[in-house]
């Protein structure tokens, strides 16, 4: 392919993170491939950015300085409808693409004569991502029902806009979908992608660096309110998505309790709430959406809620044991 037609389009999301902006953009310039384009979204306006404000000279780079501050997922959505690539990936200007990301991927696509999809693990562990991975070792899961059935139940680790999407597939149901609160909108990306796709691969070393720190979505002390919140918008379309592929309740249940419940009870720990009544509160609204569902499932539920607010409250006592 051309570089006006290239294989890969790689969508860089950026806000005032100039060093960490460089470190993304040389994980993938400094790659052994040539077939992509990077389109860089600048939210921030008081900026200005180019390859001048990089130090990075790569005509493959293209930086779009937005007018107004769309918020990451909106600069997403826009750097999606510009692309030009057969395929499309996201990364955030905190993250690092493994230095054999490219070849893995193109490989799995060539491979796989051209998929829908190729997603990678990723960690937060430098060390573990440093390591050097050999393109014929790789593992990989090519089968959509396993695929699908490890993600259901959190087994396996996936990025929902990191993953090597073709943009025609992708395409079929709206692109990059319109998201309204802050968080989830790539939970419910690749849980779209994964159910959807026919021919999805999963690749499963750690190719993708997931830096967690102060700043970041995941480590920012975002309220329990707007994390609910984010939660009701993904509980809403997952349970759609998941009734028009007739996929039953129990699917359903592996959404709730391994993408909603536990990250509600590590984020009452982390942002040290301890009140019972929101407990009591976040669980009633969890039932809501359990109105249907037979005996069997709604009562898995309540024993999982309650194993659950007993290990957050022994977490907590022997947090204030220690500290006494």
């Amino acid at each position: 392919m051309s570089l006006n037609s290239p294989l890969i389009s790689i969508a860089i999301t950026t806000f005032d993170r100039k060093e960490l902006l460089i470190e993304t953009l040389n994980s993938i310039i400094n790659q052994n491939i040539n077939d992509f384009e990077i389109l860089v979204g600048n939210d921030n306006i008081d900026r200005f950015i180019d390859s001048g404000f990089t130090g990075i000279n790569n005509n493959r780079i293209k930086y779009i300085n937005n007018k107004q501050n769309l918020g990451e997922w909106e600069n997403l959505r826009n750097l999606y409808r510009i692309s030009i690539g057969k395929y499309f990936v996201s990364i955030s200007d905190d993250d690092l693409f493994a230095p054999d990301f490219f070849n893995q991927t193109v490989e799995a696509i060539k491979k796989n004569h051209f998929p829908d999809c190729v997603y990678t693990s990723w960690t937060s562990s430098f060390g573990l991502f440093n390591l050097d991975h050999n393109i014929n070792e790789s593992k990989k899961i090519e089968d959509q029902g396993t695929l699908l059935k490890l993600y259901l139940r959190g087994d396996i680790k996936i990025l929902g806009n990191s993953g090597v999407i073709k943009k025609d597939f992708l395409g079929k149901y709206g692109g990059i979908q319109k998201w309204n609160s802050l968080a989830y909108a790539d939970t419910y990306l690749a849980l779209l992608v994964l159910i959807k796709s026919k021919s999805p691969v999963y690749l499963v070393d750690p190719l993708i660096y997931f830096r967690n720190h102060n700043q970041s979505l995941s480590s920012e002390l975002i309220s329990l309110d707007d994390w609910i919140t984010s939660q009701i918008e993904f509980i809403n379309n997952s349970k759609n998505l998941i009734k028009s592929a007739n996929m039953g309740n129990y699917s359903f249940f592996l959404i709730i309790k391994n993408y909603c419940i536990n990250s509600f009870f590590h984020r009452m720990y982390k942002l040290k709430h301890s009140n019972i009544f929101l407990v009591k509160s976040y669980i009633s609204l969890i039932f809501s959406f359990f109105s249907g569902p037979s005996l069997f499932v709604r009562t898995l539920l309540l024993i999982y809620f309650i194993i659950q607010t007993v290990k957050l409250y022994v977490k907590i006592i022997i947090k204030l044991i220690k500290s006494i």
